[in-house]
């Protein structure tokens, strides 16, 4: 049928893109790792940060997260992730996945990009992957790096969860869930003219911000410093409530900012509910979380 060779097409392209991505980085990790070991390459050429970089990054940690025992689990965890090659080959195989979605719903359905009203397809590429790369992320956390870094946390630092959960959170945030967004923002201002771009940011802010809340909510961990404790995710159980949780933030959410965009003055309101619930979800959090205690 016309459909089935518009798709075969489509696959044949894609497959070569996939195979000429996949020779490009191997050429270049072959050529960083590899010719490395054997020639001493990456000792003698490795980059020291500047003493001005490293002020210029303290001033700005301290900005971002300014207890300083929260700061030291933000730290832990951000260095965790670009030091360890298992969480970062867990959130690539995310992005990955968030990826695969998105281009999926571009082949099989028909977006429009209207000034006015643009589509939910377009609008949910953005909780596409925001959803895949913060449960990535979490998916991640509770898999230990070294495990014997937690003897750290419990000769030093304190019992309880509320510092250890707002470092988890900004780390979240400052490294994932910022740079995603400014990532997205070209191509979002392109498609949707920069006052839409703004107002679609920032809902897709506020609703991330309460996605992070319910992914840490049951996290009372330090980030790669505790023992994986195996079947407490209970996925066959819970796989329908998973699926619907995906479809309520990806789709769900992005059909109802579509018909939002097409009226006016709606869209304000469905911000100021998202903003509202995120309130309630923090006041509730902070009054739950001076009791809880870490668990190792």
């Amino acid at each position: 049928s016309p459909s089935a060779r518009l798709l075969a097409g489509r696959a044949q392209t894609g497959l070569w893109l996939a195979a000429a991505v996949t020779i490009i980085c191997y050429a270049g990790a072959y050529r960083r790792h590899a010719a490395g070991a054997m020639l001493g390459w990456a000792s003698r050429h490795s980059r020291d940060v500047g003493p001005g970089a490293r002020r210029l990054g303290a001033r700005a940690l301290r900005i971002i997260v300014p207890d300083g025992v929260a700061r030291v689990y933000f730290a832990f965890t951000v260095k965790t992730i670009v030091r360890s090659s298992r969480p970062r080959l867990m959130i690539g195989a995310a992005v990955g996945a968030a990826l695969a979605f998105v281009l999926a719903g571009s082949t099989t359905g028909s977006a429009t990009v209207a000034v006015s009203r643009p589509s939910a397809q377009i609008l949910s590429i953005q909780f596409i992957l925001a959803i895949f790369l913060l449960t990535g992320a979490r998916l991640a956390f509770a898999f230990p790096s070294v495990l014997p870094a937690n003897w750290v946390f419990r000769f030093h630092g304190p019992e309880t969860v509320a510092s250890c959960a707002a470092g988890t959170r900004r780390a979240l945030v400052a490294c994932g869930l910022v740079p995603l967004l400014l990532l997205l923002s070209p191509l979002q201002v392109l498609l949707l003219g920069w006052r839409m771009a703004a107002i679609h940011a920032l809902c897709g802010l506020v609703a991330s911000l309460v996605l992070v809340e319910a992914l840490l909510a049951n996290f009372p961990k330090v980030p790669f410093a505790a023992a994986y404790v195996p079947g407490r995710a209970m996925i066959r159980s819970r796989l329908t409530f998973y699926f619907m949780a995906f479809q309520g933030f990806a789709y769900v959410l992005a059909q109802l900012e579509s018909v939002a965009f097409g009226r006016p003055g709606w869209i304000y309101v469905m911000l100021a509910c998202l903003v509202s619930g995120y309130a309630l979800i923090v006041f509730r959090r902070r009054a739950q979380m001076d009791q809880a205690r870490l668990v190792y």
